[in-house]
């Protein structure tokens, strides 16, 4: 059975790397290219997201310029 972590004991922590080197059989198997496939999209689709949660509220702010319409005398005509 697996022990509990303890923070005051030194030499029972794992790096990331390690935990990395252990799930790759699991992420990047031999011979299964639909799995490789899959995690390559995931990762790709993934930084798509981050890049677009950069850019969005830059657009937003096109938007609202573009919507924001004022008449030739800087007054807002009113129907």
């Amino acid at each position: 059975m697996r022990t509990t972590f303890n923070p005051e004991v030194e030499g029972l922590g794992r790096s990331h790397w390690m935990t990395l080197a252990t799930l790759m059989p699991y992420l990047w198997p031999r011979g299964r290219w639909d799995l490789r496939f899959r995690v390559v999209l995931a990762m790709l689709l993934l930084a798509a997201a981050k890049i677009a949660i950069v850019f969005i509220p830059f657009i937003y702010k096109e938007v609202i310029d573009a919507l924001n319409v004022t008449g030739s005398d800087g007054k807002v005509g009113v129907l």
